[in-house]
């Protein structure tokens, strides 16, 4: 059984990996990507990635929330003078989990 994120807005799956949105800073929705154990990003911390996946302002979080064993790699869409809408941030998420998924493919 995979256990959900607790504060999440919503989660679902697409490209085959666990998507996550949440509403953090101000409300700001934020996306998140669940990557398994092996892939090369699985445990790296967002500034220690020497490439990041091309997502809406730069990956901003790296960690495991609160879902213990799962790591995830997220973004925020809080940005000075350019504040995005929910659906806006899932699209993007989905963007993140198709680089995500074939990143783990090329290895």
């Amino acid at each position: 059984m995979t256990k959900t994120v607790a504060d999440s807005v919503r989660e679902w799956e697409h490209a085959g990996m666990r998507c996550v949105r949440r509403c953090r800073m101000l409300g700001a929705p934020c996306g998140y990507v669940e990557v398994p154990e092996g892939h090369p990003l699985y445990g790296v911390e967002f500034w220690d990635m020497a490439c990041e996946p091309d997502v809406y302002g730069g990956v901003t979080y790296t960690g495991n929330l609160g879902v213990d064993g799962a790591w995830f790699v997220g973004f925020d869409m809080a940005h000075y003078g350019n504040f995005r809408t929910g659906d806006e941030c899932e699209r993007e998420t989905e963007r993140l989990a198709e680089q995500l998924r074939d990143w783990s493919e090329d290895d």
